[in-house]
């Protein structure tokens, strides 16, 4: 698995990227492939769909500590920091650019705007996926080195969202209010934002998280299980009816979606990425089956609670990998009963006897 993913390493690191005339780090192109870089305008910009691309290079660095690809992909961070912080072309402070151009960081290349990609395609604009790719990586860099000038972009759009909650007037398109109004109906900068709240803590926005988040945070921040159950109706949408392209075989499956599942995937792992770009997990499993379930109920890097239930007639033994606590000692309380646990490194595994169709909660705090 690694091997696989060290060629996209190496890409990224060798090919797909550069130092601009500024030396920032940034994608030379968004069209590239193994063997070469399309830099023909105006394919030759940075642009956050190539986080998709660096996915597997995140997990690389994740999984193995290489402190060499870790310190690419934070250069890489540094680049987009830099660019958001930024007000060319009237860009509000903190807002990701639609897109950057190779070797000279405009925004947009000739573009008179900042918020206009005109890269053929309408999601390259900004007002489709309005920077949260590029607010996931950031967040992935300082999940690695827990320095705050990583999450100053994400801070001030939630700061903007904030100041013009209440506006009744008419923004101006690329304006702070104008930018305010676009991120606040996107779900994929709430995804950013949610995992950012889980991580930290930190509750100066749990109004607007809890007005405008996704189904999973608000039940995080509240407590009240009906916003698991809306989250959940989504995917039972898609598996109650028998849809051509999700039944039969399809010469073209792209984005062919079962609507819903991420939310899901959250409920299990504790990770709200977006597309999993960034490996977020608070805890994975092993050994199970279709008659496990879990919901990670709290997590941080020093705690995490999980309820699991086993839809079995026998006890289910399973591995619990632990993947945001960070080192130290702990205490595991299952059913009133405390025993120590020592964490030595990422992904560590702590074996898990589980009772069938019984309720049990599995807390871990130091």
């Amino acid at each position: 698995y690694l091997d696989r993913l060290r060629y996209s390493v190496d890409y990224f690191k060798d090919l797909w990227t550069g130092k601009s005339e500024k030396g920032h780090r940034f994608f030379r192109s968004a069209w590239y492939s193994s063997t070469e870089v399309d830099e023909d305008p105006p394919r030759n910009r940075d642009h956050g769909y190539n986080s998709r691309a660096v996915k597997a290079v995140r997990y690389y660095a994740w999984k193995t500590g290489d402190k060499e690809v870790i310190n690419a992909l934070n250069e890489w961070s540094e680049a987009w920091l830099s660019a958001a912080m930024r007000t060319d072309k009237g860009k509000p402070v903190g807002i990701i650019p639609a897109s950057v151009r190779f070797p000279d960081e405009a925004f947009n290349g000739d573009e008179t705007n900042w918020y206009t990609a005109n890269m053929f395609w309408k999601y390259f604009e900004w007002d489709d996926t309005p920077g949260a790719m590029i607010l996931d990586q950031l967040l992935y860099s300082y999940t690695q080195t827990q320095d705050d000038k990583y999450l100053q972009p994400l801070l001030k759009s939630l700061a903007l969202i904030e100041k013009y909650e209440e506006s009744t007037e008419t923004a101006t398109v690329g304006s702070e209010a104008w930018a305010a109004t676009i991120l606040k109906d996107k779900g994929s900068f709430w995804s950013a934002a949610a995992q950012w709240r889980f991580l930290e803590g930190d509750r100066r926005y749990d109004a607007l998280l809890q007005k405008y988040g996704t189904h999973y945070v608000r039940y995080r921040l509240s407590g009240v299980e009906n916003h698991l159950e809306l989250g959940l109706e989504v995917v039972l949408e898609n598996a109650r009816y028998n849809t051509p392209l999700k039944t039969q075989e399809a010469i073209h499956t792209d984005r062919v979606y079962i609507r819903g599942y991420e939310h899901l995937l959250t409920m299990l792992t504790g990770n709200g990425s977006k597309e999993c770009l960034s490996p977020n997990f608070a805890v994975t499993w092993e050994d199970t089956d279709e008659g496990f379930t879990a919901l990670v109920q709290e997590s941080s890097f020093k705690k995490i609670k999980v309820a699991i239930y086993a839809f079995s007639d026998e006890e289910m033994n399973i591995n619990m990998r632990l993947w945001q606590l960070e080192p130290g000692d702990y205490y595991v309380k299952i059913k009133g009963s405390e025993t120590p646990l020592k964490i030595t490194k990422k992904g560590q595994r702590l074996k898990l006897n589980i009772p069938s169709n019984e309720l049990i909660t599995v807390e871990i705090k130091a």
